[in-house]
């Protein structure tokens, strides 16, 4: 219960059938991995050898879990029409094997969701009242748990909701828009968690929408949201500065708030810094962050983001064909870290195993200062500004 989680994404090996212009790397592309409807036999089979070979790599590496996309494709509700039931059941029966091979590695898994999936049946089940989503997202829950025992939590979203171009039989909106809903809304679902032995994931990102749009960073939110959360099965999940993944921002103070067990999430293909087309290596920030976090009791783990994040024409799939060698250095150094405790150095010889370490320590700090002289403005960034709920990007 008390063992360190060191979660990755997995979201690469489910880019098989994806546009040829600009891609939504946020989460799973459901909508392009089905043909006229159907979730084929040559997709599906593209996918599981692409998740063996990645589950191997990440598992080697040794991290001990993965975040899977999402919950609403493995729960099937009574009200659904009989075609969607059909379809859901083939993702169900497929991510069985998936898991499977998870496990058979001797990874943890937590499904991703947001607060709250929807669509046409949802809308009609809750009549478009608000009030009956919370007693609908426990029925999910409660069904993921008892046919799926083999999933060992699940992460929440709530501060944000899938965009405009998210097509297919599912689509999130924002349902929480105050501290008191989310304080609500953890306190509903935290005993299934504890019924069932699982654990609660609950992340603070927001886009700033509504009054708890500024959980990251403000302290009187951040005290409402989790006010009397007391629960061996629930962490926060927060990003590490008040911002998305930038550079030049101090490590959250809410890492230092409050009881709950925590988790910090780290990207490490950057999706504001060429998603791992240049080097834009990510280790002196990273080993400052894990200096800073040194004697608190209560870190949880970190979640590494090695493929998912943000919109582009890129096309690097970290540790599959069309790798960025990018990517995987930041990936296993942020590990080796965070893990293992080792210098940016060490970190870094962990991934490059050549003679000529000094050269490409050096190349990487030349490179470290290419990204944060030229592609930030220093003197902007040093400023800690915020509008709307939200800080101001320093990028």
């Amino acid at each position: 219960m008390n063992e360190k989680l060191y979660i990755v994404d997995t979201t690469g090996p489910f880019f098989v059938r994806h546009p040829k212009t600009l891609i939504n790397w946020s989460k799973v592309p459901y909508e392009n991995l089905e043909k006229k409807g159907a979730f084929g036999k040559k997709t599906r089979k593209k996918i599981k050898g692409n998740f063996e070979k990645y589950i191997d790599k990440v598992a080697s590496l040794g991290f001990n879990a993965v975040s899977m996309d999402e919950l609403s494709r493995l729960v099937i509700f009574p009200f659904y029409p009989p075609e969607l039931k059909t379809k859901l059941e083939q993702y169900r029966r497929y991510y069985r094997r998936l898991f499977g091979i998870v496990k058979e590695r001797g990874l943890k898994i937590f499904i991703t969701t947001d607060i709250m999936f929807h669509n046409p049946s949802i809308e009609a089940h809750t009549r478009g009242k608000r009030g009956r989503v919370p007693a609908l997202l426990k029925e999910a829950l409660e069904i993921l748990f008892i046919e799926f025992p083999e999933v060992d939590g699940v992460i929440f979203r709530m501060g944000e909701s899938d965009g405009v171009d998210v097509e297919g039989d599912f689509k999130s909106r924002l349902y929480i828009k105050t501290p008191a809903q989310a304080n609500r809304c953890i306190k509903d679902l935290l005993p299934i968690f504890e019924r069932y032995r699982k654990l609660m994931i609950f992340r603070t990102w927001t886009i700033g929408a509504h009054k708890v749009g500024d959980l990251m960073w403000n302290r009187k939110t951040y005290d409402r949201v989790f006010q009397g959360v007391h629960s061996a099965r629930f962490i926060v999940s927060m990003k590490y500065g008040d911002s998305d993944f930038f550079r030049y921002l101090k490590l959250n103070s809410h890492f230092f708030n409050g009881p709950q067990r925590k988790i910090i999430e780290l990207q490490a293909r950057r999706e504001y810094e060429g998603f791992g087309a240049f080097p834009s290596f990510t280790g002196w920030d990273y080993h400052e962050y894990y200096r800073l976090l040194q004697g608190i009791e209560n870190l949880a783990g970190i979640h590494v983001w090695c493929q998912t994040g943000g919109w582009s024409r890129f096309r690097n799939f970290t540790f599959l064909k069309n790798t960025s060698p990018w990517n995987e250095l930041n990936t296993v150094s942020t590990l080796k870290i965070f893990k293992d405790g080792c210098s940016v150095r060490e970190a870094v010889s962990a991934w490059y195993r050549g003679e000529r370490l000094n050269q490409l320590m050096k190349f990487l700090a030349l490179s470290d200062q290419v990204v944060k002289w030229l592609l930030y403005d220093p003197a902007l960034s040093h400023r800690c500004l915020y509008f709307n709920r939200v800080r101001i990007p320093p990028l």
